[in-house]
């Protein structure tokens, strides 16, 4: 039962999300935080700028409420704290921010292989989002191709679409044969980074706000012009999705790889010896 709301004003770092009485106390804590470093000695802990209280997002959820779209619900590992924005667009973007933070909290934890429940959900998760999103990349789309990273210098229509072990972006002439060896290919650990819109541009022959970019190690951007604005948030909102996942992978690998070393020592075989000789 929720008897009342009480207005707080919520702060998100380091994978915590804190909560304060009002604005002022946030920046009194703020400040007097400051001045603590500075001085090297205690405040008061139990100052009334100090936070009401304060949840850690690793492994926490997000669950909406099934009769109110303004009310979520934070479920952590020992605590859920109940919320309620103002509104449709603050509850929009709180709950985007949020789900960010915990996806940052959940990636720092696997790095350090302290990986629990809500982790292990977190991941799960990520693999259904990016399956699906996979899916539907490898059935392909038509965009014009946008060469020397000048929009409106010189194009090309090509389909594009990942390829079946799903770490590489692909692209042929349009209607062409898929399998007779000549698609040009970018391999999805290169990507850094898929935005909406597009890169430097001399002129504007085509459509600027339906594009996106994809910036690589291997070469200079690609410009890439969609028919349309949903097109475009569809794919760039699908390869981030692939991307993603698969530099979790990576991390997933890169951190058992470093444990394997880490029991191959001297000293965690001498562990490992004592504990079976206690059996």
């Amino acid at each position: 039962m929720i008897r009342s709301w009480k207005r707080r004003y919520c702060f998100l770092a380091y994978g915590c999300m804190e909560y304060f009485e009002d604005y002022q106390a946030y920046q009194t804590n703020l400040s007097n935080g400051i001045a603590k470093d500075e001085r090297h000695s205690d405040l008061d802990s139990d100052a009334p700028f100090r936070p009401k209280g304060g949840i850690l997002l690793c492994g926490a959820v997000l669950i909406p409420d099934a009769s109110d779209s303004l009310q979520l619900d934070i479920k952590c590992m020992d605590r859920t704290l109940t919320v309620r924005a103002a509104d449709d667009s603050s509850m929009s973007n709180w709950h985007t921010q949020l789900q960010l933070h915990i996806d940052l909290a959940n990636e720092d934890a696997l790095c350090q292989n302290d990986v629990n429940e809500g982790v292990v959900k977190w991941l799960e998760r990520i693999r259904q989002i990016s399956a699906e999103a996979e899916g539907r990349l490898q059935f392909g789309h038509s965009f014009n191709k946008y060469y020397a990273s000048l929009l409106g210098v010189k194009s090309h229509r090509r389909t594009f679409y990942l390829n079946d072990a799903s770490d590489a972006l692909c692209w042929s002439y349009e209607g062409g044969d898929r399998n007779r060896g000549k698609a040009k290919s970018i391999g999805i650990a290169s990507f850094h980074s898929v935005e909406k819109g597009c890169g430097n541009m001399s002129t504007s022959k085509g459509k600027p706000e339906c594009c996106f970019r994809i910036v690589t190690g291997e070469r200079d951007e690609i410009n890439i012009e969609c028919a349309t604005l949903e097109v475009r948030d569809a794919w760039v909102a699908d390869l981030y999705c692939v991307c993603y996942n698969y530099s979790l992978k990576l991390l997933q690998v890169a951190v058992g790889t470093a444990l394997a070393k880490q029991m191959s020592t001297p000293k965690m075989n001498l562990k490992k010896a004592i504990a079976k000789s206690e059996r």
